[in-house]
């Protein structure tokens, strides 16, 4: 570890916010069609299964909120606000923010592209939803790409919130409340896993996801010291998964689970040893990894966030200024890939880090 930091993390999380950024360049627009000519392979498989690496994220979300402890909290009603609105903050704020920057990269996309896929300028209405975050709920295109994992991520972490409120409502000493919010986790894991993430037409619900989230919950109870009840929730959800996957198989929920067993032997001591072996002695290429971690895991929202902007205005300067072959869609690619980092810093220094000194100055 570096000063706490669990590098082995931030090394998953780069991985596949990196296949989401490459699965949506694979998708949009003529530099991805050009490409798939001379690369069909490539483009296919991130066509199909880069989007899968969302379920990673998913995962990590229930894991990082179980260990926050934040819900312990939720007797104090006024304490699960604050939880939320930081957690509001920490999503929507870069958010907004990236937005503008699609927009702004609409402006050459609509005008040398004009495809349906390039974001229109909104009205009112859809600025409110996206506001909000219920475009999906209203029947409103999304702005950008991967927006909807914004809004589902905040409703995950209100859902979990809400549970461990019921669960205190329901008892008054805190094991009992922890039981009763841990059955609640897995009877919501059961209504994900066997029956609503079975259904396409719900993907835009929290309850859709909440299997994925649940997993992560197992994370902790798997690889930690835990009581009698807690390693019984963690097997109920592992076998609810493993059963959703025999009744249905979904790649999405295999992925979700394969997660959870590698976070897991993480947690329990493969982690740590990388971390280890990626600190011990002078060399170069070991400190350049450490550093390179340590950076696109910082950069790994905001580089959510912003790609899809740089995905716009690359394939507008794709049709306006190239002769669109082959080769030229290539390096537009490539140029696209690399060109998200530096928007993705600045993102990172001048929205995410103040909105993070903030939080931390405010307790």
């Amino acid at each position: 570890m570096t000063d706490g930091r669990m590098l082995w993390l931030d090394a998953i999380r780069v991985i596949a916010a990196q296949l989401i950024v490459l699965h949506h360049l694979s998708i949009y627009g003529p530099v991805a069609q050009s490409v798939r000519s001379v690369a069909p392979g490539v483009i296919a498989w991130l066509d199909d299964y880069g989007r899968i690496a969302v379920q990673v994220f998913l995962v990590m979300g229930g894991f990082l909120f179980i260990r926050s402890r934040v819900w312990r909290s939720a007797p104090d009603l006024g304490a699960v606000m604050r939880a939320l609105m930081g957690r509001w903050r920490r999503l929507f704020l870069p958010f907004y923010v990236a937005l503008l920057f699609v927009l702004l990269a609409s402006i050459p996309g609509q005008a040398w592209i004009g495809a349906d896929w390039v974001p229109q300028w909104p009205d009112l209405r859809a600025v409110l939803a996206h506001v909000t975050g219920l475009y999906d709920y209203l029947g409103i295109d999304a702005l950008s790409a991967g927006a909807w994992y914004v809004t589902i991520d905040f409703q995950l972490h209100a859902v979990a919130l809400g549970l461990a409120w019921l669960a205190a409502r329901s008892a008054s000493a805190p094991a009992a409340q922890q039981r009763v919010f841990l059955l609640l986790v897995v009877v919501g894991a059961g209504a994900s896993l066997l029956w609503v993430n079975r259904r396409a037409d719900w993907d835009f619900q929290p309850v859709y996801f909440f299997g994925s989230f649940a997993l992560g919950v197992a994370v902790e109870y798997l690889a930690r010291g835990a009581g009698r009840y807690e390693r019984l929730t963690a097997l109920a959800i592992l076998l609810l998964a493993m059963g959703a996957l025999v009744i249905d198989w979904r790649l999405r929920i295999a992925v979700a689970l394969a997660c959870t067993v590698v976070l897991a032997a993480g947690v329990r001591g493969w982690g740590a040893a990388f971390d280890t072996w990626l600190a011990s002695g002078p060399s170069r290429i070991r400190a350049l990894a450490r550093r390179s971690i340590m950076l696109l895991g910082d950069l790994s929202y905001a580089l959510f966030l912003v790609h899809f902007s740089v995905c716009v205005m690359t394939n507008a300067v794709f049709v306006r200024f190239t002769d669109q072959s082959p080769t030229a869609a290539t390096l537009c690619f490539l140029a696209a890939w690399a060109g998200s980092l530096p928007l993705a810093a600045a993102l990172h220094r001048w929205v995410e880090r103040p909105l993070a000194k903030r939080r931390q100055l405010n307790g």
